[in-house]
């Protein structure tokens, strides 16, 4: 059975292991959250923010269309990966 990610021809376990993707995945929720140092004192603040993430439709919007940018690989058209990239087991190197 396929999963939505080879519908989308993506190559999400390698995504998975690089440390950019990460970085950049957290940093936009982080940002659109409105993090501030004083948020990580609390777990009261810290949900406070992520409910008004999720009830407010323009933020949770633009959270995902910067997710769907961090998943889209730039070099190819469209979302997916390239047939090359779908070979990978690690970043940047093909199954052999």
């Amino acid at each position: 059975m396929k999963t939505f990610f080879d519908k989308l021809k993506m190559n999400l376990p390698v995504r998975m292991h690089n440390w950019a993707f990460w970085l950049g995945l957290g940093a936009t929720i982080l940002s659109a959250m409105n993090v501030s140092p004083e948020m990580f004192t609390s777990w009261a603040l810290l949900w406070a923010e992520v409910v008004a993430l999720f009830s407010n439709p323009f933020r949770l919007g633009c959270v995902l269309v910067a997710v769907i940018g961090i998943f889209t690989d730039p070099t190819t058209p469209g979302i997916g990966d390239s047939q090359r990239a779908l070979t990978y087991c690690k970043p940047g190197k093909p199954k052999e």
